[in-house]
């Protein structure tokens, strides 16, 4: 039997009708007020649903659990009254609707429900761009049981809301239950219905019928229960499988990672492989191993931080890397990246205080042979300190001997003046970062250099584009302060710029001297605006010609005419352009695409991160000595103005064999296009400070210290870059309907944003997007339950949950 029942648009009810193959009959429905039931507690040996009795109660807010301000008891309601409300249904303001959890335990503590709760109905709650409920019943029809389906207080007759009650024939535990509420949902979408899968939360409530506007519910009751165990066997078998086998994954990493960190512990020191701390750590120790330490609640690859008040698993554990939806989670990153072990102890247990983090890690948590980490590497360094030292000047020695042992670093110095130059920045440095010292000293040597040698084989300058990326405050302006301070010594300060205001404008400085040195704190600014559909013209233009003179330092800029002869850009011969750049890893981020690392845009630059993090140096010595001193001026003073520079014997090979070595493939296969050439200008540089030959530990060390810089870029780029795109626009969107009141003085949307409330037609202005861009963002915000949407008189709103 099939009962169906309808209403008028205005929303006075009509005559609803029970159709059957052998009788009509006619039932008035009445509108009133909710009505609450109360009943005994069920007793443990029934086992018919219709002796059942679930969990309910009156608004949102009504709850007995414990630390609620004004706690109440819950309410019960069984199953003909259930149908008592479809048939007949309440109409009340949202604030007064009755709800129910379609469990017998009288509790909405998620955690109560997932051990106790025992499940008599599955559900749906249909409500994203729904189905008429007529097409909606031959869905459930192959279900082949009873259904109760009726429309939302806020449905219309063109989008009508709706939820689904589907009565089972034998309660389920909740372990089994969330299986079968998946299956259900995954049913649906299968059949193009997006359900809302919130309803797989242990204590979601799911409202009861509750007329609006517009009403309608179809309803079958012919006592045949749906048993999901015998209908979904192979499905739940195979759902199951799969939540097992993720599990597996993470236990096996959780083991693998124990295994590990007892190797460490055996082991005499870390091996080459283990340069740094946080990489060590992240081998020691699972992702999953930190979250459970920290009170997260683990389902299958799921997991639920402590904070939560919803009860949901809203963290998702995957490639060992773990991302939060819920705001509410200290993990949440707002579509930022997701987290590896050390980044999750450093957000749960020193509340992103990374310097903490690194001294807890490094004393406590990795070992090494019995001792702690920092403590086997003050070992190892001092085991291999000899390898840095000139053996040819024992007061030499003995001065490079202290210099060094202050410094734990991942990569050597060079050799020769370039070595120089980076002890002094590092020591004259307040925040004491090796690879921003020695990036500041090739930068500095280059400019130098002012484009005198050069590499004779390949007819290759020496000029490089360096971007030092690194937090706010964490050393990456030091080798900039430190290069004025040498060029200053070296009465070489010509042609320095801190700033570009256009593209025309660089090429004037040019023509003035050809020889030009960027030094600029906006480089992850002027990326982002070059790379970006909406960026400045200016900052565009500049970017385009700073790329156009990267590789015409032997060669030359032919110039450029304007339709006004008085701005022609003459002739420039021979341009030699250093740039070392600054930025945060978020402005670096920000603008790239997958399309800007293909079209060789990146692979100019040489993206330097930061290799080590020390406590701050109180007493830097900014004073430069006069060795120093006169070796820079030795270089900036040469009267020969072209100085070829050789390979010795074999390091053209050399180079070539480590060139031909990589085989990169991938996304990131583009950033080693110029490997070789940026290897060949750093090589250049070591030995323009250290005799004038090309010898084999200069292209070694240069080769070592551009193929990290890449491998680190493309780890960066493999994290982030993946869902950076699309989850900046999600935090982009976020932003903006968190401060839908900063929009009050729209003339079109000011009474919705003045509450609160962003429109959907405003925020489709805000974030510029085509229309297939803006629906996919806000599916993804409302399929996660970060916004709720509403109507009001036609106009579609989004706040956030």
């Amino acid at each position: 039997m099939e009962i169906s029942h309808d209403n008028g648009m205005d929303g006075s009810p009509e005559t609803g009708k029970i159709l059957d193959t052998q009788t009509h009959h006619k039932i008035n429905k009445v509108a009133f007020l909710p009505v609450i039931f109360s009943h005994p507690i069920n007793s443990v040996d029934q086992s018919d649903i219709h002796s059942q009795y679930f969990c309910s109660g009156i608004s949102q807010y009504h709850s007995n659990e414990k630390g609620v301000a004004t706690r109440k008891p819950y309410s019960t309601i069984n199953i003909n009254e259930i149908y008592e409300l479809v048939d007949n249904p309440h109409k009340v303001d949202k604030t007064q609707a009755q709800w129910i959890i379609v469990s017998t335990l009288l509790s909405r503590s998620f955690k109560k429900q997932e051990d106790e709760g025992e499940y008599w109905f599955l559900w749906l709650d249909l409500d994203k761009n729904p189905k008429p409920i007529d097409q909606l019943a031959p869905i459930i029809k192959l279900l082949g049981c009873d259904y109760e389906i009726y429309t939302s207080r806020s449905a219309t007759i063109d989008c009508q809301k709706a939820r689904i009650l589907i009565p089972l024939e034998k309660p389920l535990c909740f372990a089994d239950w969330v299986v079968c509420q998946q299956i259900l949902n995954d049913l649906l979408e299968s059949n193009g219905v997006t359900p809302d899968r919130a309803n797989e939360r242990a204590a979601q409530l799911c409202y009861l019928p509750n007329r609006g506007d517009f009403y309608q519910s179809l309803s079958q009751r012919n006592n045949t229960f749906f048993n999901p165990l015998k209908f979904w066997p192979e499905e739940i078998q195979n759902r199951q499988a799969e939540i097992a086998r993720q599990a597996a994954v993470i236990a096996k990493d959780a083991e693998a990672a124990i295994k590990r960190r007892n190797e460490l512990k055996s082991s005499a020191y870390p091996n080459n492989e283990l340069s740094d701390l946080i990489g060590a750590f992240n081998e020691a120790y699972s992702v999953q191993e930190i979250l459970l330490k920290a009170g997260y609640q683990q389902r299958g690859h799921t997991f639920r931080h402590p904070n939560s008040q919803s009860g949901s698993y809203s963290a998702s554990l995957m490639n060992r890397r773990i991302h939060s939806l819920s705001t509410s989670d200290s993990l949440y990153t707002a579509g930022q990246g997701a987290h590896d072990a050390f980044s999750a102890f450093t957000v749960l247990f020193y509340n992103g205080d990374r310097n903490s983090a690194l001294k807890d890690a490094g004393d406590h948590w990795v070992i090494i042979g019995g001792n702690s980490w920092n403590s086997a590497k003050q070992r190892e360094y001092a085991n291999n300190i000899s390898h840095f030292v000139d053996h040819s000047n024992v007061e030499d020695e003995q001065s490079a001997k202290t210099k060094r042992e202050k410094i734990n670093h991942g990569i050597d110095y060079p050799p020769g003046l370039v070595g120089e130059i980076a002890e002094y920045i590092f020591t004259s440095s307040r925040m004491q970062i090796n690879s921003f010292a020695i990036a500041g000293a090739l930068t500095a040597m280059s400019h130098l250099n002012k484009n005198h040698a050069y590499v004779r084989k390949s007819m290759t300058a020496l000029n490089l584009y360096q971007c030092i990326t690194g937090d706010t405050g964490k050393g990456k302006e030091e080798p900039r302060k430190a290069i004025k301070r040498l060029l200053d010594a070296a009465n070489y300060t010509q042609s320095i710029h801190e700033g570009i205001a256009s593209g025309a404008a660089f090429l004037r400085s040019l023509e003035k001297n050809p020889n030009s040195l960027l030094l600029s704190d906006e480089f992850g600014i002027y990326l982002q605006s070059a790379l970006s559909d909406r960026g400045s013209i200016h900052d565009k233009a500049f970017i385009k010609e700073l790329m156009i003179f990267y590789g015409l330092g032997r060669s030359y800029f032919a110039g450029k005419t304007y339709a006004d002869e008085r701005n022609n850009i003459g002739r420039i011969d021979k341009p030699y352009i250093n740039v070392l750049g600054t930025t945060t890893g978020l402005e670096l981020i920000e603008g790239i695409t997958p399309k800007t690392i293909d079209n060789g845009f990146l692979n100019r630059i040489l993206i330097i991160s930061a290799n080590e993090e020390n406590p701050v140096n109180r007493a830097p010595d900014t004073k430069i000595s006069e060795n120093l001193k006169s070796a820079m001026r030795k270089i900036v003073s040469s009267v020969v103005k072209d100085i070829p520079l050789e390979y010795e014997a074999g390091a053209h090979d050399l180079l070539i064999k480590l060139v031909e070595a990589v085989n990169e493939k991938g996304q990131f296969a583009n950033l080693w296009v110029r490997a070789e050439e940026q290897t060949i200008r750093v090589a250049g540089l070591l030995a323009r400070g250290d005799g004038n030959i090309i010898k084999q530990a200069h292209v070694k060390w240069a080769w070592h210290y551009v193929s990290g810089s890449i491998k680190a870029f493309s780890k960066l780029l493999d994290r982030d870059l993946a869902e950076n795109n699309f989850q900046k626009l999600i935090a982009k969107a976020l932003k903006y309907i968190e401060n839908a009141r900063d929009y009050s003085s729209d003339r079109q949307f000011d009474e919705f944003c003045k509450r609160g409330m962003m429109p959907r037609g405003k925020l489709t202005k805000l974030l510029k997007l085509k229309p297939k861009e803006t629906e996919d963002v806000i599916t993804y915000l409302l399929e996660s339950r970060l916004v709720t949407r509403c109507e009001f008189d036609g106009t579609i709103v989004f706040t956030i949950l």
